[in-house]
């Protein structure tokens, strides 16, 4: 998990798997967020090869966590199967999806500032 952030923003790419063993750090690094300081959390979903129930209920948890606290949860390439899921859940009518939102940011990547972990 590599973690940036620009100003408000904060960017978090996942790799692998998102179980309940990385569903654990995942919540740990996300509770780290300040809503004084970020109102925006990007999850980068690229390299997410696999995603089971756990991933799929940390990643509502969260979002319902951060929205009421006044910080968005939005999610960018997402490969096909953990889109199906989306979509079969209806979960992509709850979650902000960014189509091509690394591309946007990785543009402007060299502007960031690695934080690795977020301070509390």
């Amino acid at each position: 998990m590599k973690i940036v952030e620009k100003g408000e923003c904060v960017f978090v790419q996942l790799s692998g798997r998102l179980d309940a063993v990385s569903s654990s750090k995942l919540k740990k690094q996300l509770t780290k967020i300040r809503p004084d300081l970020h109102s925006l959390c990007i999850l980068d979903m690229d390299q997410v090869d696999f995603i089971d129930s756990e991933g799929v209920c940390t990643l509502v948890h969260e979002l319902k966590r951060l929205n009421q606290v006044g910080c968005r949860l939005a999610i960018c390439n997402l490969h096909s199967a953990a889109r199906l899921i989306f979509e079969i859940t209806q979960l992509d009518q709850v979650f902000e999806i960014i189509e091509g939102g690394y591309d946007a940011i990785h543009s402007t990547q060299r502007e960031f500032q690695e934080i690795q972990p977020l301070s509390a």
